[in-house]
């Protein structure tokens, strides 16, 4: 009896060459499966970002409805309420004058953060996480180095191909190490209202002969000041 037990008890267990074959058999399917699951998440992450940006656009929609169609301020504002309009998209929602004036119509802060951020690309310098990954239009209010405020929402020249929002960093969704930075691509959402998703900031064909980004404008040829040498170069 004791034998025929112990022999049993051996026909049940596994061999090493079976426990061998079935790690190697689950490492080649994570191998498989990890890759696939990655590029889910990452397409889940720049849906949702473009999400994000259509409502911040719809944000500036309604701001703008309610205030006989002015644009809301892309500029930094100091804690006494002075406007500073040399580095206009702040990263810090105490700051930012676009912020101050959009979360009125935006239902919480998350609407200003990346899905794809927390890159290295999206700290200062001090180690603070950014707390807005969008950059907004600069020549919605702002021309020839001044600001305007009183630029509208229908003032824009060419709706489909100037934008009013995109995502701070091309390198949340599409960049890698082993691309080119021409390759690399930004979701925006133009004035139209449309989400394009084929912009490479870093590619000539998305540039002027000045190497003035082409979607950076608003009431063109008024936005800077070479604008008009160019206009062949729009329509």
């Amino acid at each position: 009896m004791k034998r025929q037990f112990s022999q049993q008890n051996r026909k049940s267990g596994f061999t090493l060459i079976e426990l061998l074959v079935v790690i190697a058999i689950i490492a080649i399917l994570a191998a498989i499966l990890f890759p696939i699951f990655a590029r889910v998440k990452r397409q889940g992450q720049k849906t949702s970002c473009g999400s994000n940006l259509q409502q911040l656009y719809k944000a500036i929609t309604m701001y703008a409805n309610d205030r006989n169609g002015r644009l809301p301020r892309v500029c930094v504002v100091g804690t006494d309420g002075s406007e500073n309009w040399n580095y206009a998209n702040s990263t810090l929602r105490s700051s930012s004058g676009i912020y101050k004036d959009l979360r009125p119509y935006v239902k919480n802060d998350s609407v200003f953060i990346c899905p794809g951020g927390g890159l290295k690309c999206d700290f200062l310098s001090d180690g603070t996480r950014y707390e807005i990954d969008y950059r907004f239009n600069e020549s919605m209010n702002y021309s020839e180095g001044k600001p305007v405020r009183t630029k509208g929402l229908d003032e824009c020249r060419l709706p489909k191909k100037f934008y009013v929002v995109s995502d701070r960093h091309s390198n949340h969704h599409y960049a890698s190490n082993d691309e080119s930075m021409t390759n690399w691509v930004m979701l925006m959402v133009m004035a139209d209202g449309h989400l394009a998703s084929n912009v490479k900031p870093y590619d000539d064909q998305w540039r002027d002969s000045r190497k003035q980004l082409k979607y950076s404008h608003w009431d063109f040829p008024n936005c800077h000041a070479a604008d008009s040498l160019v206009a062949g170069e729009y329509y």
